[in-house]
């Protein structure tokens, strides 16, 4: 079977205005708005994350409009359009939440010659209109670079910007054996996030 790559990435990254749920405009508008984030102020260098980093109590909030992956059906890979999500992250303090801070223990920040990357809690939820799902705290990487502007958080599968983008998705296939029996789905989801 013959997938076209090019089509398939265009799919995935030039989003439809049609799919643009009142949600999700109202975060773009949002961009519009000068908001300045812990994260996002001028500093002269990157020597002192506590001039720059994202605070914490921090609370981001961030809407799917598009996902899209494969289903694996009879030994074939179908394309498919899945459902979209809505994502809240809260960045917490590690000593309240001991898996994290033992993770933070075992990894600590470092930074190139241009960038610096911080390793901090997050708390992620996947939320509906009534209810926040899947709760987890895990140890998530900041990227900042000069002048301590914050370019993304990273945590595990998930990347996100507190007034950007965000995508969250599975490339991972267990079985690669030819007519494997089962796989699971492959995704990727884009939307945007904003700042609570």
């Amino acid at each position: 079977m013959k997938f076209d790559f090019v089509s398939i990435f265009v799919g995935l990254v030039i989003l439809p205005a049609s799919l643009f749920a009142r949600d999700v405009n109202a975060i773009v508008g949002a961009w519009d708005k000068e908001v300045v984030l812990a994260g996002e102020k001028e500093t002269p260098s990157l020597e002192n994350p506590t001039d720059y980093e994202i605070s914490i109590g921090t609370r981001i909030e961030c809407v799917g409009v598009q996902s899209k992956g494969f289903n694996y059906k009879d030994s074939e890979w179908i394309s498919e359009n899945f459902s979209t999500s809505r994502y809240q992250f809260w960045k917490v303090d590690p000593d309240d939440h001991d898996f994290c801070k033992v993770s933070l223990s075992e990894e600590l920040d470092y930074e190139t010659q241009s960038e610096k990357f911080l390793q901090r809690c997050w708390q992620t939820f996947e939320t509906t209109k009534n209810s926040i799902t899947n709760p987890s705290t895990r140890k998530c990487t900041e990227i900042y670079v000069e002048n301590g502007f914050l370019v993304s958080v990273h945590c595990g599968g998930v990347h996100f910007h507190p007034s950007g983008a965000f995508s969250v998705g599975n490339d991972y296939m267990f079985d690669l054996r030819k007519n494997a029996p089962y796989n699971d789905s492959l995704y990727v989801e884009v939307g945007y996030c904003s700042h609570q």
